[in-house]
């Protein structure tokens, strides 16, 4: 894990410094996100909901004057909550690109998002070891769409994220989650 937090920080630096140099909007988002496994377009049997958040940084650039483009670097957990004691979350370095459409002070967007996994863990109650082919793979790419409002340099936005590869060969469950934050850019 200290490897992971290593590489985070050393990659947001790299960006930050890439994007003022680039010119643009920059900025930084964080809210709260719910995660959770589905299989064949519905939740996963026995679970629930896995509440937890994402922080991160992106840059924005005009293609046209109502159309950016956008990119960034998030950190996000994923997982699910089963109906027991048990519960799966997996840490995940999320590389989003995305369009987003603006009029007036509102916006949508849309993109994908290449997600390396940095760790993950399984607590349960019989403390038992998890087989590894139960473990998530080390990528998984979410498609998203969301929108938001946009208030000076703040913005409170909203993206539905739909995992289009499963975690694991055993399950062939998918990463599918909400997230809910506030921007501030630059």
């Amino acid at each position: 894990m200290k490897n992971s937090f290593l590489l985070l920080i050393t990659v947001l630096f790299l960006v930050i410094a890439t994007s003022v140099q680039a010119g643009g909007k920059i900025g930084v988002r964080a809210g709260y996100q719910m995660a959770s496994f589905h299989v064949n377009g519905s939740m996963m049997e026995n679970t629930s909901n896995l509440n937890s958040f994402y922080l991160g940084v992106f840059k924005e650039k005009d293609l046209i004057p109502m159309l950016d483009l956008g990119y960034g670097l998030d950190f996000m957990q994923n997982g699910t909550q089963y109906a027991s004691a048990n519960k799966y979350v997996i840490n995940y370095l999320s590389v989003p690109v995305y369009v987003k459409a603006k009029i007036g002070p509102v916006y949508g967007l849309t993109g994908l998002a290449a997600n390396f996994k940095l760790s993950d863990k399984v607590t349960n109650e019989y403390n038992t070891t998890t087989p590894s082919d139960y473990l998530a793979k080390n990528f998984d790419m979410p498609l998203f769409i969301g929108g938001g409002f946009n208030i000076l340099i703040f913005s409170i936005e909203a993206r539905y994220n739909w995992g289009m590869i499963p975690i694991n060969d055993v399950s062939h469950a998918k990463n599918h989650y909400l997230q809910v934050g506030a921007t501030v850019h630059f």
